[in-house]
């Protein structure tokens, strides 16, 4: 009987033990690692860890040059709704990325973006999932935590930043632009009739404080205002529609709120975006009136690893010779407040570095 209880106490202390180091590996393992899961995914051929911590929406880091750590996409709301989630599809576009890019390069780019105060793809771009009401945009200004529930902008491993140079006319860049997970426009150009040059496909497209008041003042007009719902029905559903300046100047807000609730009111499929905190992009580029252009690249480099630009062109002639215009779709002065010719130069050297690919021709598709 002493025996068996003995045998029993053994037992007993033996499991206890192997109790208490199983906890104490799991706290080590923990507290190393940050009580999180990672998971792996192929893409391209390349392994992209993707870790999610106790505390979603971190700023996305990488570990070194081959892998980059991601909040899953699995955790963004309504993902089956995102334009442009699933990987680029063409060999071609991979190939040129991964013999022009240089991660090194990318990644000291970035940094130097995070580091910047305006910068953040948490609360830059501001998903607005709620109702539309007069006070939409003060309820979050200057906050630096997303609404409960708001769908944050997955990682991504390809994008497209379209300008509308007039270097884009006859370049059949198109069917190159559409390759790519996402792709982000400007100021409401048009694809519809350009689809060879510039692509059809658009994942987000910025609205700024002058072309806004244009829009609004269109709402009131019998004449313009079935053409403006047209052209807000032919960008493609589900795409966000990002009001990158509602903060300056905050007088302009009640006209993004009427284009918003006109938005809602006729059913259109666009999301609303707009960042909590006035974006001033100036500064950090270094140039006289930096132009949008500038500010959705320092965006998309918040969440996108390989960036090409199409259509960030200022000049009348292209490099082969031909003859441009200022915008693709229209006969625009080429004069203009923003220094053009010394933020092209700025492009310039970040494609020479490998931080981007830059995009002044025709595209040579393969």
């Amino acid at each position: 009987m002493a025996i068996s209880r003995l045998s029993t106490l053994n037992i007993i202390r033996v499991y206890l033990l192997l109790l208490h180091g199983g906890v104490i590996m799991f706290v080590v393992y923990n507290l190393k690692f940050g009580f999180s899961h990672t998971h792996v995914i192929r893409s391209n051929n390349i392994n992209v860890f993707q870790n999610v911590t106790r505390t979603p929406g971190t700023v996305a880091r990488e570990r070194n040059t081959k892998h980059i750590l991601i909040p899953l996409i699995s955790q963004v709301k309504n993902v089956s709704n995102w334009p442009s989630v699933e990987a680029a599809k063409n060999k071609s576009l991979v190939e040129k990325y991964s013999t022009h890019m240089k991660p090194a390069a990318f990644l000291k780019f970035r940094n130097q973006v995070h580091k910047y105060k305006t910068f953040n793809a948490d609360t830059s771009i501001l998903l607005h999932e709620g109702e539309t009401t007069s006070h939409m945009f003060q309820d979050w200004k200057g906050k630096k935590v997303r609404p409960k529930l708001s769908p944050r902008l997955p990682a991504l491993e390809s994008c497209a930043i379209v300008g509308n140079s007039g270097v884009l006319l006859d370049s059949k860049c198109g069917r190159e632009i559409d390759e790519h997970e996402f792709v982000i426009r400007n100021n409401m150009a048009p694809t519809t009739g350009f689809e060879n040059d510039v692509g059809k496909k658009t994942s987000l497209v910025s609205i700024n404080g002058a072309l806004v008041v244009l829009m609004t003042n269109c709402l009131k007009n019998k004449t313009c205002e079935p053409e403006l719902k047209k052209k807000l029905k032919d960008i493609e559903d589900g795409a966000i529609l990002w009001y990158s300046k509602v903060f300056s100047p905050a007088a302009r807000q009640k006209q993004y709120y009427a284009l918003s609730k006109y938005i809602r009111n006729n059913s259109l499929s666009l999301r609303i975006a707009f960042p909590a905190n006035t974006l001033t992009t100036t500064s950090f580029w270094k140039v006289k009136h930096a132009s949008s252009g500038l500010m959705m690249l320092s965006i998309g480099a918040t969440f996108c690893r390989n960036i090409t630009l199409y259509g960030f062109y200022p000049f009348q002639k292209s490099a082969s010779g031909r003859q441009l215009s200022y915008h693709y779709y229209d006969n625009a002065s080429f004069k203009n407040t923003h220094d053009m010719i010394g933020e092209h130069k700025k492009l310039q050297g970040l494609n020479k570095a490998g931080v981007l690919r830059l995009i002044t021709d025709k595209c040579n598709y393969t």
